[in-house]
């Protein structure tokens, strides 16, 4: 990022780009997303996530900390969470993005999917789609138990939160 100007304390200040909606198909580390740039309009974001503790989530994190609270819609391309970590993900998903209505997941096989419905980001939407091809039916009782649970957590606690929900 050679083209920024320094602004007098050795440091570059970051671009601002009016953009709504932005897909990073890499790492926030490695190009950059959490320190060259802000985004003061940004609405929808498609990326990968990772939730662990090294250098390329604190570069995503920082970038959720300064662009999380303004998404309206988050695609998490290539979804996987390590076994028993669904939970943290869903909640590190809430509280980083407060004002979320639209939550798209795509994983690779449906053995990945969140194991906890109950706890997933109040959203108006909720999109999962599979990139495994050639499934027999079996295969989609792992989606039809999950938003099933769903369905029946909101009837009890009275919060339809999930108002349309579909399998892509």
């Amino acid at each position: 990022m050679n083209h920024r100007i320094p602004n007098g304390t050795g440091l570059y200040p970051p671009i601002s780009l009016s953009l709504a909606s932005l897909s990073i198909m890499g790492s926030f580390y490695q190009y950059g997303f959490s320190t060259c740039f802000t985004f003061p309009f940004l609405r929808e974001l498609s990326c990968h996530l990772w939730i662990t503790g090294d250098r390329i989530v604190l570069a995503q994190e920082s970038f959720f900390a300064l662009h999380g609270p303004q998404l309206a819609a988050l695609h998490l391309q290539r979804y996987y969470s390590s076994p028993g970590y669904a939970m943290r993900d869903l909640e590190w998903i809430k509280a980083r993005c407060p004002a979320l209505r639209e939550l798209t997941i795509a994983m690779r096989d449906w053995k990945e999917l969140p194991v906890d419905p109950v706890n997933m980001p109040p959203v108006e939407y909720l999109g999962l789609r599979c990139e495994r091809e050639g499934l027999s039916s079996r295969h989609y009782r792992i989606p039809a138990n999950f938003l099933a649970i769903m369905d029946e957590h909101s009837m009890r606690t009275k919060s339809p939160v999930w108002y349309n929900s579909s399998i892509l």
